[in-house]
């Protein structure tokens, strides 16, 4: 009796104790996935939502799921074994209904949602948050930027709504702590007050369509070095042959006429943006390259003589320039503009003029000496970025006109005095030599003579400054 017991308990163990089963009778299913978002029969849901859904395990299981989705009420698969809860759809259709499902595993058991099913809006029929501000300029973490830049941003509106903006500005890193510098604007554009030197500058900026706000963002720049002045070049006086030597120019450069300078000082380079925004407290160049080393333009010749004196007075000389009938007096210290015949002395090399160079410095490779049409990129560039001519001056063909001080006649040449002459004593408009960056090879040269009103500016007019030598 004993062994047929024994038998029996053997043969139980052999079929119930060695069961290949190897599902653990402890490892309970998830949770059916639940709380989803959109929610089961909404509508009118943005064609940008993503799928969200709850699920625990009661064992506390890690789990992950697959994802079913489409248009058909049986949905595909789509995403398979992903951990996170959310699915990213892209953009959907408009007025489309949708199906979804959720299937949990812990890796052993499975349960599977219901089939939920939501609807997209209509196009058009939900207004939709502005796009998040985009292409800073000064760039983002940019360096050596003017004192006097401005900022400006891109915006846009997926509904095409017009927007406004909020500009956040100032040397805190979170930008918004009482510095809004600006409200409800709907340019991309703003201009602070003249920044200090070699300072970080953080700024932001919170786009609107009147429902919604959308914040950009912070982004920085740091402000230059403090500019100096730059070298002005003695230019020894002596005589000099003024006017077309070449016989390829305009009637206004003949004759060619005998002149005779006394000696001066003149800017080795043009008049920096650095610079005049120093001294105006404006920078007025925008758009043709912007920096605080690229010649100012924007400039009436008005503004360069209001310059002159203005520096004259920072450096406690006399001022040339008489602001309510604009005569300059030339025996004084001050700074001013270049007469003509200066400019052209200067531009030829001064004493070095018998080279008879067609531009300056060069007559064959005016490309190493200037910036013009054909190298410039239709921008002005950076001082004193290009080869300089006999006197170690640069820029005097290319890169900016420069204003003279004359007034302009197209005959003056045939009635000039030959000592100092300074122009006629009245006129419509004032001279500006050198060519520009936007003008071909024969307005550079040395001999060319254009004019302007005075009271006009231009993207590619600048000029440089002159003082006498007392």
């Amino acid at each position: 009796m004993k062994k047929l017991l024994l038998v029996l308990v053997v043969t139980l163990f052999l079929m119930f104790g060695c069961s290949d089963d190897s599902t653990s009778p402890d490892n309970e299913a998830p949770g059916i996935p639940s709380n989803p978002v959109p929610s089961n029969g909404s509508s009118n849901i943005e064609v940008n939502s993503n799928l969200t859904w709850s699920c625990n395990d009661p064992d506390g299981d890690a789990l992950t799921y697959d994802v079913y989705f489409g248009t058909s009420s049986n949905p595909p698969l789509v995403s398979s074994n992903q951990s996170s809860s959310t699915y990213d759809l892209g953009t959907m259709n408009y007025e489309t209904t949708y199906y979804w499902k959720i299937i949990a595993s812990d890796g052993e058991l499975e349960t599977a949602s219901p089939i939920w099913d939501y609807t997209t809006e209509s196009e058009g029929s939900v207004n939709h948050p502005p796009a998040e501000p985009y292409a800073p300029t000064p760039i983002n973490n940019a360096d050596n930027v003017s004192i006097s830049t401005s900022i400006s941003w891109s915006g846009s509106d997926p509904d095409g709504d017009v927007l406004t903006y909020d500009v956040y500005f100032g040397t805190d890193s979170t930008p918004d702590n009482g510095e809004l510098l600006s409200n409800n604007q709907s340019g991309t554009n703003y201009s602070p007050a003249t920044l200090e030197y070699e300072t970080v500058y953080y700024w932001k900026i919170v786009a609107s369509d009147g429902e919604y706000e959308t914040e950009g963002d912070v982004w920085s720049f740091t402000s230059g070095d403090e500019v100096s002045y730059g070298d002005l070049i003695f230019v020894e006086g002596g005589s000099f042959e003024m006017g077309d030597h070449f016989n390829e120019g305009s009637s206004n450069e003949l004759p060619v006429h005998d002149v005779t300078l006394n000696s001066f000082y003149i800017g080795q380079y043009e008049v920096t943006q650095g610079e005049y925004a120093a001294v105006m407290g404006s920078n007025p160049a925008h758009s043709y390259g912007v920096g605080d080393n690229y010649p100012v333009y924007y400039v009436t010749w008005y503004n360069a003589v209001e310059y002159c004196n203005a520096l004259s007075i920072q450096e406690g000389l006399t001022p040339c320039y008489d602001l309510t009938d604009w005569s300059c007096d030339f025996s004084v210290n001050g700074y001013r503009l270049p007469t003509e015949a200066e400019w052209e002395y200067a531009s030829r090399g001064g004493m070095n003029w018998t080279d008879n160079y067609r531009y300056s410095g060069t007559t064959d490779n005016l490309g190493a000496y200037a910036w013009y049409n054909p190298n410039s990129g239709y921008q002005s560039h950076e001082v004193g970025t290009k080869l300089p001519n006999q006197l170690d001056i640069y820029d005097m063909s290319g890169n900016v006109w420069e204003w003279c001080n004359d007034w302009y006649s197209s005959d003056y040449y045939s009635s000039s005095p030959v000592n100092n002459p300074t122009g006629p004593d009245s006129g419509s408009y004032r001279l500006i030599r050198g060519g520009g960056w936007s003008n071909d090879a024969s307005v550079c040269r040395v001999a060319n003579r254009h004019y302007y009103s005075p009271g006009s500016s231009y993207f590619y007019v600048g000029f440089r400054i002159l003082r006498a030598f007392n």
